[in-house]
């Protein structure tokens, strides 16, 4: 059967309306008041774009209708949610409403809202979903695809804005952000994505039993869609809407008996052929269809005729053959037809900014950082009682064993050379770089030390320096020195310096701790990195033991092995221990936790099941250590004087104790290694800042040296000015004798000298020039 349903008409839905929305003015006055003027005003641009970016989205129905546009909605659902977790936006709090229209009837709804926001700008994306899925050119293999996966796309997303209602169902103002209303869409995506995938089977021209599976589970789904909008409640669809899934029905219903009558008839089983065409004859042309067919489009109805001539011709076929050939019982019930379902939602993933590329992720509230430091606290306590717990399990467990001289002296019972146990021990630790590598990594390690050493020495330098600049400025212009000094601007800094010393030198008592590890066992290791014959050297001559099979031998082995596996099992649960705390970042929980607290405290539970696992562990390792002394006071027992038998018990117990330290180094020194460059990065940013501190207040010392000192010339230029004139009043006749005071009458200043009209000019501040009596 050829088929034109690739070239039918399919729904999509509305896109709803939203009125304009000014975040400016709420956001940055928040972001002021919760911070600070300097942090307001960097993020006031960011606050203008997404002001931009949602007012251009707001005409979504004029944009085209393609992948770029949704990738746009997407970005902007990721700003959504970075300010639902960080601005408290309400009717009490920041006032910003937004407002949404019903896509089918125009009611409005506005409320104080993120969640509201959030479920439009979801429904807005589904909507575009649908659009670009029944816009696509379906008459190709590749278009078929691509409908049938935007249209699962569309599915996932009405789902998901259904679970958000549901969980939150004060959002739900108008009838579209309905539970029910968003099921009825998840169920018509799916049957539009499972028609897509039925058409593309039947033009390849699949069996007519896998198109019967694939036609009924259409008509099921086109059926749960249509019970939906045959009863609205609170929503509103097109009126096209019912009469065009009452078709899609019926004529899949149809297509689906249809079908399984043409299998049963390759299968020569003609009278349930005859039952089953007939059956898809009775849906196509029931009754109940005249008036939905006279509201629908003409391109469908053409179709739908279509499939009711082939499949009527093929029932007069049939029907006839049988009468007169094959003369079978048509039954008169049939069994349902079971549907595939071919296609499934695409899960709708929450929109969310990756931690280094939220624009708002520098806006942590208050509370935020103060319940992630103590987090923070609370996990590294709970991690370093974790790990100090499986160091101790594995230090008894050695301990144990070395105590017992195990496994030394149950492989010393075999002669000859290195056991394979040991040989292929001592080739894992030769591939793996031998004592060089070891030796390598410690310098590397040592070299890291001394770097982090450096950077605190020259950190600390830059302020020592900048402090004794500024005290000696300060002792120079005594109290015209008065800008804040040097130690009040430092103090966290110090106090940072301080606390890394601490933590260096602590890190630096552990890596001698491991160097006199290494010290230990260092002629072992330096022989096993050797030849196989330097190792070999290292065992004195030996016959083997009679007792290599004895049941206490056989025992001991077996019990070794299980401790090998707790041991295994433990370095698995230190290492998923510390990727647990290494990835684990709850910002973003916080921030959308509404109960902090219960945040933390759930959070922290994670690491239960850690603890849980190692009391198991231990408690197994204490069984198994139990059950081992006593075989080994066996084998004791057992065990007669073979000559050399206690020093190659020696011997390999001590290569057997130098490979196990040879592990435990690597991983500490890989530990170590990590340590000092997370260290070191951290330290670089110190003295990075105390560099910038340090060209900060040398730039500003210049400036207030420079304005002291135009101070200091202004004044000696003012006082030049000053004294000049009360010289000449003093001694108006320099160049004359002086003439006695009895015969010239006394003379005023004033008619020989005769001051400016008005102030001098550079007066000091404050200073108030007054004329002389008479000039006024």
């Amino acid at each position: 059967m050829s088929s034109v349903c690739n070239q039918l008409p399919m729904i999509a839905v509305n896109l709803k309306k939203t009125d304009n929305v000014s975040f400016d003015k709420p956001l940055t006055n928040y972001i002021k008041s919760e911070f600070d003027a300097k942090t307001s005003e960097a993020h006031k641009p960011l606050v203008q774009e997404l002001t931009q970016i949602r007012e251009e989205l707001r005409f979504c129905d004029r944009l085209e209708k393609n992948e770029a546009t949704r990738q746009r909605i997407l970005r902007y659902l990721k700003y959504v949610n970075s300010l639902d977790s960080r601005f408290p936006v309400s009717e009490s709090n920041i006032r910003i409403q937004f407002y949404w229209y019903d896509a089918y009837n125009s009611k409005r709804t506005n409320q104080y809202s993120m969640t509201l926001e959030k479920a439009g700008w979801i429904f807005q994306l589904g909507a575009l979903e649908s659009q670009i899925a029944a816009a696509t050119d379906r008459r190709t293999d590749e278009g078929l695809k691509t409908s049938c996966r935007y249209f699962s796309m569309a599915a996932g997303t009405f789902a998901y804005l259904r679970d958000l209602v549901q969980s939150k169902p004060s959002v739900i103002g108008t009838g579209d952000l309905t539970p029910e209303f968003c099921t009825m869409i998840e169920t018509l995506m799916l049957a539009q994505a499972q028609e897509c995938f039925f058409v593309k089977a039947e033009v390849a021209n699949m069996k007519p039993g896998v198109l019967s599976k694939l036609a009924a589970e259409c008509s099921n789904l086109y059926a749960r869609a249509f019970g939906i909008v045959a009863n609205p409640g609170r929503h509103s669809t097109d009126k096209v809407w019912l009469p065009h899934l009452q078709i899609r029905h019926a004529m899949y219903q149809g297509l689906a008996n249809y079908y399984v009558g043409v299998d049963l008839g390759q299968a020569e089983k003609y009278g349930e052929q005859v039952a089953y065409l007939t059956k898809a004859i009775q849906y196509l042309t029931s009754p109940n269809l005249q008036k939905a067919l006279s509201l629908s489009p003409p391109i469908l109805v053409a179709e739908f005729n279509n499939r009711i001539n082939i499949v009527g011709s093929a029932h007069r076929i049939a029907a006839n053959d049988n009468a007169k050939i094959y003369h079978e019982r048509v039954p008169s019930e049939l069994p349902p037809i079971e549907g595939k379902i071919m296609v499934k939602n695409v899960e709708f993933q929450d929109q969310i900014f990756s931690a280094d590329q939220d624009p708002f992720g520098r806006l942590i509230p208050v509370a935020v950082t103060a319940a992630l430091t103590s987090y923070n606290e609370r996990k590294t306590q709970i991690v370093t009682l974790l790990l100090k717990k499986i160091e101790e399990a594995n230090a008894a467990a050695k301990a144990n064993l070395n105590s017992m001289g195990l496994p030394g002296s149950i492989l010393a019972l075999e002669g000859g050379g290195l056991p394979k146990e040991i040989l292929d021990r001592v080739r894992d630790f030769k591939q793996n770089g031998g004592l060089s590598s070891i030796l390598e990594s410690i310098q590397r390690r040592n070299d890291m030390a001394n770097r982090c050493e450096q950077l605190l020495q020259e950190a600390e330098g830059i302020l020592d320096q900048e402090e004794a600049d500024e005290s000696a400025l300060t002792n120079q212009y005594r109290g015209r020195w008065n800008r804040t000094p040097s130690h009040h601007l430092t103090v966290a800094q110090r106090q940072e310096i301080l606390r890394h010393k601490g933590n260096l030198s602590h890190a630096k008592k552990s890596d001698a701790i491991v160097q006199k590890k290494l010290e230990t066992h260092l002629t072992t290791l330096t022989a096993l990195s050797g030849s196989d014959a330097e190792a070999q050297s290292l065992l004195p001559r030996g016959a083997s033991s009679s007792m290599t099979n004895h049941p206490s031998v056989v025992k001991l082995k077996q019990l070794l092995k299980q401790l090998d596996d707790v041991l295994a099992e433990r370095e698995t649960i230190d290492t998923n221990v510390k990727s647990t705390r290494d990835k684990d970042d709850i910002t973003q929980a916080l921030l959308s936790s509404p109960m902090i607290e219960t945040t933390v405290t759930s959070e922290l539970s994670k690491y239960d099941s850690f603890q849980q696992s190692i009391q198991a562990n231990v408690i197994r390792q204490n069984e198994i250590v139990q059950a081992t002394a006593t075989a080994n006071g066996e084998f004791i027992a057992a065990k007669g004087s073979e000559g050399a038998g206690s020093q190659r018990e020696a011997i390999f117990q001590q290569i057997g104790n130098a490979l196990s330290l040879a592990f435990e180094l690597r991983n500490n020194l890989k530990e170590g290694i990590q340590f000092y460059t997370d260290f070191q990065t951290v330290l670089s940013k110190l003295k990075s800042y105390c560099d910038s501190f340090s060209v900060a207040r040398c730039a500003e010392k210049e400036e207030i040296i420079s304005n002291l000192r135009l101070d200091s010339s202004m004044q000696q230029q003012q006082q030049q000015q000053y004294q000049q004139p009360q010289f000449q009043l003093a001694n108006p006749f320099v160049a004359s004798p002086a003439p006695s005071s009895s015969s010239i009458p006394p003379q005023q200043p004033s008619q020989y000298f005769i001051p400016p009209q008005g102030p001098p000019q550079g007066l000091p501040p404050g200073f108030t020039f007054q004329m002389p009596p008479g000039r006024q």
